[in-house]
């Protein structure tokens, strides 16, 4: 499974990383079992809207 992160308006931590990477990698399993399995992340702050 590839997973690709995108942040926009902040640096984000290794421990943020790590907590997307666990999540998506739990997500894959209900999906094919092929390692062509694309995901990507984009997680954004706007003010105080932490999406």
């Amino acid at each position: 499974m590839n997973i690709s992160f995108v942040f926009k308006n902040f640096e984000a931590s290794d421990h943020l990383k790590k907590y997307a990477r666990r999540r998506m990698e739990k997500l894959g399993r209900f999906f094919c079992k092929s390692s062509g399995l694309d995901a990507g992340v984009v997680l954004t702050v706007d003010k105080f809207r932490h999406r």
